[in-house]
């Protein structure tokens, strides 16, 4: 079952995640090692391409640790342009995927991100 982790994201701006993987409820770290990781950020659930994709050549694993963590650049959200509410706010969706040596994925965290717009353009 996945944690529901939403948080904030100025747009054009850096943003850095840490998500750390537990086995259970003890707090014993899931072990990383071998494990692919892969982050994607949509507009709507079910929208095909993702507008930001992170693959774990892009984060810094801690395998032993169950430390996952990422970076959002100011690249990966400056020329994002759609319906902001009056409030310039935009709700995207993601989900983090870890996949096992054996084939398993799971979706240990997902949840929205509010895209605040930016007002500062160069």
């Amino acid at each position: 079952m996945s944690v529901i982790a939403n948080f904030d994201l100025d747009q054009g701006a850096t943003k850095h995640l840490t998500f750390t993987l537990h086995t259970d409820s003890g707090g014993t770290p899931l072990d990383l090692t071998g494990y692919d990781v892969r982050l994607y950020v949509k507009r709507f659930r079910d929208q095909e391409a993702a507008l930001i994709s992170k693959e774990a050549v892009d984060m810094d694993i801690t395998p032993a640790s169950g430390i996952i963590e990422l970076s959002f650049d100011p690249a990966d959200t400056a020329d994002l342009v759609f319906g902001f509410d009056a409030d310039g706010k935009q709700s995207l969706y993601y989900d983090l995927e870890i996949e096992s040596p054996g084939g398993v994925v799971r979706r240990p965290f997902r949840g929205t991100i509010t895209l605040l717009r930016n007002v500062t353009v160069e």
